[in-house]
């Protein structure tokens, strides 16, 4: 018998003890341990028993919610490189083509291995060492791409004004992901914290929280004295949120220190912790305006609340997503896989609720609302227009330059963005710019 083999029947024989030990509301331990045996052994063709287990723990938390998951190994990867902010890779944003089904460069990452190859906007990636990529998913060819630091891995690329396809070898490495970022680029590609045009308001986007985010977001308030200040946006759109201690940190730049950020309550809702906010604080004062739509949630929402109920902050835009649930992580199958459990929900300091439950209302008290003179809704044709035209602007400057002078030596003048205003901030600049 296999090796693999034994040990799978062995941790069945083990389940089904232990359920029986239990006692018979444990039952269904028994009966599952029962069936994963007769598949091993009867099924009429072989099965992998770790893709059965894995597919047998996703299937439990199906009916849970949509926050539960388990990641199997193929997938641990990519989801730590969201919670720490870097990851073995070339330093690429992409984003899937619906008319060519190819993946399209959106960005180089400033510093990475990709910035230095001088991949550029707009490349489409046609392979990946030798592998065609045509009819692959997102997933798929950024497993192909990452993988371990110091080797390279080879893209073959199609550039506009270019006769043939591009063979570009690049070394991966551990390619840092910033999370805190301005409205455009200074010419050195870093990010310029001041609203395009307001040099007296700042503005400064939070893409997700990762373990690096509060310590992004102090220098970047460094580089913004207060007193030279007329206002702050902090833009929190699209933001699904990530470490409950990062969006703590944050809060405690704007409030003062001991204030409830944030409490933790059990399924009876007991409170298991209350967060609070500490030193050091960047200013308490100066106006703020709150970006959130229907995409921002966990910990911008657990951000955003707070700044609304101590009226740090005016809060524009849409409805937040409405997700107040804490998710555990738990390694499993020998640290090889990861369990993310929903075990708790979040409450606002104003002790309302956060999460929408599977079955709300709209009329039901979940997520951050905007303050009613600051309602932006937006059409999907808005929203798609908004996110184009952010995405062009966050193109790094060297990789703009270089495709404008690609485009020129082919006799095709540059793209132009359209002139285009975000309804969301415009309404936000306007409200801080009202005299008080």
């Amino acid at each position: 018998m296999p090796r693999r083999n034994f040990w799978f029947i062995a941790a069945a024989a083990l389940l089904s003890l232990a359920c029986y030990r239990a006692g018979n509301h444990n039952a269904y331990g028994r009966y599952f341990a029962d069936v994963m045996n007769k598949i091993d052994r009867l099924y009429v063709e072989p099965v992998d028993n770790e893709k059965l287990f894995d597919s047998a723990i996703a299937g439990m938390l199906q009916d849970l919610d949509e926050h539960s998951r388990f990641f199997p190994p193929e997938d641990v990867q990519g989801f730590m490189a969201l919670i720490e902010q870097h990851y073995g890779g070339v330093g690429i944003e992409v984003t899937a083509d619906p008319a060519t089904r190819r993946l399209t460069v959106i960005s180089t990452i400033v510093g990475s291995p990709a910035y230095a190859a001088d991949i550029q906007a707009g490349d489409q990636i046609l392979k990946v060492d030798g592998a065609d990529t045509l009819g692959m998913d997102l997933e798929d060819v950024t497993r192909r791409i990452r993988g371990p630091l110091g080797e390279p891995v080879l893209l073959t690329l199609a550039r506009a004004g270019q006769g043939k396809p591009l063979d570009v070898s690049v070394t991966r490495a551990d390619v840092k992901v910033d999370t805190v970022r301005g409205d455009t680029r200074n010419p050195d590609d870093s990010w310029n914290f001041h609203l395009a045009g307001h040099p007296d308001i700042a503005y400064l986007r939070i893409t997700s929280f990762g373990d690096q985010t509060a310590d992004e977001l102090r220098q970047a308030l460094d580089s913004l004295p207060p007193e030279n200040l007329k206002g702050l946006i902090l833009d929190l759109r699209f933001n699904p949120g990530g470490l409950l201690s990062e969006a703590i940190d944050v809060c405690s730049q704007f409030i003062a220190p001991g204030q409830t950020v944030v409490t933790t309550r059990d399924r009876d809702k007991n409170v298991l912790v209350e967060s609070r906010s500490h030193k050091p604080v960047w200013s308490t004062e100066v106006p703020m305006v709150v970006l959130v739509n229907s995409e921002s949630a966990s910990a911008s929402e657990i951000v955003s609340a707070c700044l609304q109920d101590y009226k740090r902050a005016a809060i524009c835009g849409q409805r937040s997503y409405g997700k107040g649930t804490v998710q555990q992580i738990f390694n499993v199958e020998g640290n090889k896989s990861i369990l993310k459990l929903t075990t708790a929900t979040y409450w606002r300091p104003s002790n309302k609720n956060i999460d929408r439950h599977k079955d709300a209302k709209e009329t039901d008290e979940w997520g951050v609302m905007p303050d009613a003179e600051l309602k932006v809704e937006l059409t999907k044709d808005q929203t798609e227009k908004m996110l184009k035209n952010r995405a062009a602007r966050d193109v790094a400057r060297r990789a703009q330059s270089a495709a404008a002078e690609t485009a020129k030596a082919a006799h095709h003048a540059p793209a132009e963005v359209a002139p285009y205003v975000d309804p969301q901030l415009q309404r936000a600049l306007e409200y801080l710019q009202k005299p008080r």
